[in-house]
């Protein structure tokens, strides 16, 4: 089922998904990791990508590979973070806040 709606999601464009706003899991994602949530990360950051042209687009396929680290890391230095490529709670927080503030205007 879950790769059947990674289908469904991955043929849509980034701007036709509107993801709610999770609360930091409580786990860290680099790269090497695998799971619904770098997904739910990827799918962030690709909303963010397509207004602000600093931060790389990445594809949404759940693994956290070398192209979603550059899109952390581009995100981390555009925001003031410490640009190290891990998705902590401080990062998390901040790519939900963005992407709520550029997708919701809150």
């Amino acid at each position: 089922m879950y790769q059947n709606i990674i289908g469904i999601l991955r043929a849509l464009p980034p701007t036709a998904i509107a993801l709610p706003a999770l609360l930091y899991p409580n786990i860290i994602y680099r790269e090497g990791s695998e799971c619904p949530g770098v997904y739910i990360l990827q799918q962030y950051l690709s909303f963010i990508s397509t207004v602000n042209p600093a931060i790389p687009p990445v594809s949404s396929d759940g693994i956290f590979g070398p192209e979603t680290t550059a899109s952390v890391v581009a995100f981390q230095k555009q925001y003031g973070l410490t640009a190290d490529g891990i998705v902590q709670e401080t990062t998390w927080n901040k790519i939900v806040e963005i992407y709520r503030k550029l997708r919701f205007g809150n």
